[in-house]
Formats: C-alpha cells, sequence, structure tokens
C-alpha cells in the first residue's frame, strides 16, 4: 500500500487524490492535505473570477477550507441564473411525470394516509396552529358585507378557473405564509380545488395553469 509522505501511514488508493494533469496519484493522503489547507491562513483580499473586484476574504464563502473563486454575491446571482434555466425543464417533467403516473400516485398518498393517520393529523393540526399564530399578527378586517360584495363583483365564480361553483372559499391573493393578511383588497373567491392547488404560491402561476 501507498505511504502518506506527510503523515507515513500505510494507506489504501482510494486515500489518495488522483491527478489528471500527471496522470498519477498525490504523494499525500486527503486527509493530510485538508488538514494543511485549514491550517494555512486565508490571504486579506483576493480577486473575483465573476466581478473582478479585489475584495476581503470575508466575502468568499469556503471550500474544505479554501476560498471560493468567485464572491458571495457572485456565488448567488450564478445560482439563480442556473435555477432560472433549469426551472422550466424540472416543472415540465414533474407534470408530465404527474400527468402519466396520476391514478398510482393517487392510490400511494390514500395509502400513506390511512398507513399515517395519525402522523397526518399531528402534522394538519401543527400546520394549522402555525397559520392560526400567523393570523393573530396580520390584518384581519374582513367583514360579511364585504365578503358578499366580493361575490358579486366576480359574478359568484371562482378567481381562477373563472366556473360558477355553488360553494366558493375567500382565499388570500398574498398568501398567510408571505404576509397577507385578511382584508378586502387580498381576498379573492375561489373553488376549493383551485383553492387547494394554490397553496402559498404567488398568483401568477394560478394564471399560467
Amino acid at each position: 500500500m501507498p505511504v502518506c509522505r506527510a503523515c507515513s501511514s500505510d494507506l489504501p488508493q482510494s486515500a489518495f487524490e488522483w491527478r489528471t494533469d500527471a496522470k498519477c496519484f498525490r504523494r499525500t493522503c486527503l486527509a493530510c492535505r485538508t488538514a494543511a489547507r485549514l491550517a494555512r491562513p486565508a490571504p486579506a483580499t483576493k480577486v473575483c473570477r465573476g466581478c473582478k473586484r479585489d475584495l476581503p476574504s470575508g466575502e468568499f464563502y469556503r471550500n474544505q477550507g479554501a476560498l471560493r473563486y468567485r464572491c458571495r454575491q457572485c456565488e448567488v446571482a450564478a445560482k439563480k441564473q442556473d435555477w432560472a434555466r433549469i426551472r422550466p425543464v424540472k416543472l415540465g417533467y414533474h407534470r408530465s411525470y404527474y400527468i402519466e403516473n396520476r391514478e398510482t400516485l393517487l392510490a400511494y398518498q390514500r395509502q400513506y394516509v390511512i398507513d399515517n393517520r395519525e402522523q397526518v393529523r399531528t402534522a394538519g393540526a401543527a400546520a394549522a396552529a402555525r397559520r392560526r399564530a400567523r393570523l393573530k399578527q396580520l390584518p384581519n378586517t374582513l367583514t360579511v358585507a364585504e365578503w358578499r360584495e366580493i361575490l358579486e363583483v366576480h359574478d359568484h365564480r371562482c378567481a381562477y378557473c373563472l366556473d360558477r361553483r355553488p360553494r366558493l372559499q375567500p382565499d388570500h391573493v398574498v398568501a398567510v405564509a408571505r404576509g397577507g393578511g385578511t382584508t378586502a383588497d387580498n381576498i379573492v373567491p375561489a373553488c376549493p380545488p383551485c383553492n387547494g392547488r394554490k397553496l402559498d404560491k404567488p398568483i401568477f402561476t394560478m394564471a399560467c395553469g
């Protein structure tokens, strides 16, 4: 077995890093290289490869003790850009998978609720308690007269699917989880399916299907 040059230990080959440029394994094991990297003092400043600015070392994330080559701001911007690129692909895949396996997924969901009834009930109660706590801290000025007026304005139709339903629910345009209060300017009528599908998502996601 190879011997580490730093700790003089006999270690398996997997404990050493492969050098692609020299086509051989390094002579110092990964543990010793990581320890040396952590003990090495960070430079006071570093030039970001993204924005080309000379910034303090505290503006960079660390990877195994070493400073990353892009500053925090550039790292966040790059992740947002990557997510904007792959989000439509992921959403399209999930939609198509759900359409193709809808019955199987619903059957699994029903069986899970039956097998874990107490756990589901506890989770639902906890979510309801969190919602009540948020509602206590948000404005709640909607009156019965205002709700009836909202129904009249929408012609007793769901604000999302535009279907006329016998039972419509008040839905928060800006969800309670996002800080939306129960006020006349933040409430629209919604049928139970649309209300359950929207959850805490922004309203434009419903318009996009």
